[in-house]
């Protein structure tokens, strides 16, 4: 069996979870209708309590050492965009003749070469440091194919690393080393 988890990092709400005791902010203050944040409510919808540990393993350790691996030197940075610029051939006598009837009404030639130049990257800043929108996790627990029973330490291990239930997916190809067959459940 084969477990996976996707992490979408920029939907996961930080919900402040502080338990008020409703009952008895209502019989001190009347009629008041208490917000949906409050656990007492029943439109009350319990999301994140913390951060996800992925996003947290990201912003404290991984940004750092993208910034550092993106880097690009000024002085080296110049030299490869004035390469990738396209120089082109000087025009010739004809083409720079306004009195020639040839060229009159005529859009400009265009330059000459058939290559295109390449688009020069953006410049580097805070901003342009990679940030990660989604993480997959998989993992394979080799006996869970005789019995699924096996499955749970591997899927509460993947939820305490990764804060999210994981899902069981089945093969789609069969794997003879693995005595794993294609679409069955094996247990």
């Amino acid at each position: 069996m084969l477990l996976s988890t996707k992490i979408d990092l920029l939907k996961i709400p930080l919900v402040n979870t502080t338990r008020v005791l409703t009952s008895r902010y209502l019989q001190t203050f009347g009629k008041f209708k208490p917000s949906a944040n409050l656990p007492d409510d029943s439109e009350f919808y319990p999301g994140k309590s913390s951060m996800v540990r992925m996003e947290e393993y990201y912003n404290t350790i991984l940004y750092d050492d993208l910034m550092i691996l993106t880097y690009k030197d000024p002085k080296s940075e110049k030299t490869f965009i004035e390469k990738r610029l396209k120089k082109y051939l000087p025009l010739t006598k004809v083409t720079r003749d306004t009195d020639n009837p040839f060229l009159k009404n005529r859009p400009p030639l265009k330059p000459r070469g058939d290559k295109k130049s390449k688009p020069i990257p953006p410049p580097q800043t805070h901003e342009s440091v990679p940030y990660l929108k989604e993480i997959y996790v998989h993992c394979m627990i080799k006996q869970a194919i005789h019995n699924k029973q096996h499955l749970l330490s591997g899927i509460m291990a993947l939820q305490c690393i990764t804060s999210e239930r994981p899902t069981v997916t089945y093969s789609k190809t069969g794997v003879a080393n693995w005595k794993l067959r294609a679409g069955k459940k094996s247990y």
